[in-house]
């Protein structure tokens, strides 16, 4: 079964200017998030950080042990 997730930015404020919504990310992508110049393409990254976590939260750990490439 395929899941389709999106996410509305068009409401999220700047996180350079509210910096609480960096705390829905990680670490990493926060910093990925700040290094963006325009607003929006740091909205977009913040978005795509909301989603990847929701997603490993309902599928639980995963593991990378038996990954080819």
């Amino acid at each position: 079964m395929q899941k389709l997730y999106r996410i509305n930015i068009n409401h999220f404020e700047d996180p350079l200017k509210n910096e609480r919504l960096l705390d829905l990310v990680g670490i990493r992508r926060r910093e990925k998030v700040i290094r963006y110049r325009m607003p929006d393409d740091r909205k977009r990254s913040l978005g795509a950080g909301i989603i990847i976590r929701k997603i490993l939260d309902e599928n639980g750990p995963v593991s990378y042990t038996h990954l080819t490439l």
